[in-house]
């Protein structure tokens, strides 16, 4: 296996893989239980597994990158070779990785032909081909038709059973199966390697000079750094005096006290300066400062009563009241009410309309998060809502109103199923792995198609008011 793998979509297997020895198909399938262990991801994933997806020659085998859907969707190839549980709930696992080796196993020993396919039908039509899909999607149990190796097929089969826990744990558990199949020692650990981007081969390109690589040239030497400067202070700003204080006849009373005071106090000093050399008089006239001062001190604690003005006689004008207006009812708040019914979308929307109301308009993120709330408790995984797409393909609300909020989940809307062309043009909304909801665009009535995996499974929501 090498350390760089490169995978060249030119060179991918295809449809020779039904033209495999059974060595060759015994050999790819081991080495692919070598890669994905060695270069699964956090949730032991590593994914990819397909025919259209491997190169395979006497210098190894290498995969492309793990399968991802586009806007459009899944593609038919790895439709055609990927787990249930990838399939309904996007749920990534080692067991889904098991699942699509035993599959490309399968394929092998069937005659290229995937399950449920007939096997004089090596062309089969795209209807064949949703057919086999549906049946393996829906749980219909894989057995591989006429062996001629019961021992190994009895292996693919049980890699390719529908619930999780009837597979191999995980991909080293298969090699380990097969090794000994083939009279080999089991392998007790292969190691994780960390995460791979395996490219496309990249084109070479010939008879390209390589440029002469650049003289470096010497850097300036760093100036020595100036101490920086101080910014002078600013003075500090005084505080300016509030335009709109009012000034009372208290405030005029002690200003006027204030004023007198300091023209006592400096005309004492100026007599103490005279006659200073006389200290009898001097000591007379401090005294009665001393005293003028304590009648001032007393007047100023003093508040002055106020001098009573006589109020103006003023008749007073009856105003005319204006007549109140009305106070307008509040609308109420529509209610929402959950039903969980194995039912079409139209189904749905015509019970809700019977009582009165419509499946169920999400405007916004807060009823967004009201409605999983709401959803939160119950057990169902596919919930209707009132968002379809109308006859100019755009998607609208059955309340009349204009759809302005999406949460999609990955590879949504995809507006047809990629594998039987099916329109699909009515939104519900799907529980995720994680608990939380997505909106995803379906057929009018998939429980009719795919009854095993929607019966019981299906609700809507009526909103009234």
């Amino acid at each position: 296996m090498a350390n760089n793998p490169v995978f060249d979509p030119e060179k991918a297997l295809g449809s020779a893989l039904g033209k495999l020895t059974r060595d060759e198909l015994l050999s790819l399938v081991k080495s692919l239980c070598e890669i994905a262990v060695a270069q699964s991801d956090e949730n032991r994933f590593r994914g990819g597994f397909r025919p259209g997806n491997i190169n395979f020659s006497a210098d190894g085998v290498t995969v492309g990158p793990a399968d991802k859907a586009g806007e459009d969707g899944w593609t038919k190839d790895e439709l055609e070779f990927m787990a249930p549980e990838v399939f309904w709930n996007g749920r990534k696992s080692e067991s889904a990785d098991v699942y699509s080796i035993g599959l490309i196993l399968f394929v092998g020993l069937n005659c290229g032909n995937v399950p449920f396919v007939p096997m004089a039908d090596y062309k089969p039509t795209p209807e064949v081909r949703a057919n086999a899909l549906r049946a393996r999607m829906n749980g219909k149990k894989v057995v591989l038709p006429k062996p001629e190796d019961k021992e190994l097929a009895a292996i693919a089969e049980k890699a390719v059973c529908f619930a999780e826990e009837d597979r191999y744990a995980d991909p080293l558990e298969l090699l380990n199966v097969l090794r000994a199949y083939c009279g080999e020692e089991p392998v007790t650990k292969i190691d994780r390697l960390p995460p791979t981007v395996v490219k496309a081969a990249e084109p070479v390109i010939e008879d390209k000079k390589p440029e002469p690589p650049k003289k470096s040239e010497p850097k300036p030497a760093p100036e020595s750094e100036k101490p920086k400067e101080k910014a002078p202070e600013e003075p500090p700003k005084r505080r300016k005096r509030h335009k709109y204080v009012k000034v009372t006849d208290y405030m005029r009373h002690s200003r006027k006290v204030r004023d007198r005071t300091l023209l006592i106090i400096a005309i004492i000093l100026c007599i103490s300066a005279v006659i200073g050399e006389n200290p009898e008089t001097s000591a007379k006239l401090f005294n009665s400062a001393k005293d003028a001062v304590v009648s001032l001190a007393e007047r100023i604690t003093a508040k002055p009563e106020p001098t009573p003005t006589p109020e103006p006689t003023v008749e007073v004008t009856p105003t005319v009241q204006p007549t109140p207006e009305p106070t307008p009812t509040p609308t109420a708040a529509p209610t929402l009410e959950f039903f969980i019914e194995d039912v079409s979308w139209d189904t749905a929307e015509a019970k809700c309309r019977e009582m009165g109301g419509h499946l169920v308009t999400i405007k916004d993120e807060a009823d967004y998060q009201y409605v999983c709330n709401m959803l939160s408790d119950t057990s169902a995984k596919y919930v209707w809502i009132g968002c379809y797409r109308n006859s100019e393909g755009e998607l609208t609300w059955t309340s009349g109103e204009t759809v302005d909020y999406y949460n999609w989940a990955g590879g949504e809307p995809s507006k047809y199923d990629a594998y039987d062309g099916a329109h699909e043009d009515y939104v519900m909304l799907v529980r995720q792995y994680d608990g939380t909801w997505k909106y995803n665009d379906s057929r009018m009535d998939p429980l009719a198609d795919y009854a095993l995996y929607y019966s019981g499974n299906i609700a809507y929501i009526c909103q009234h008011g």
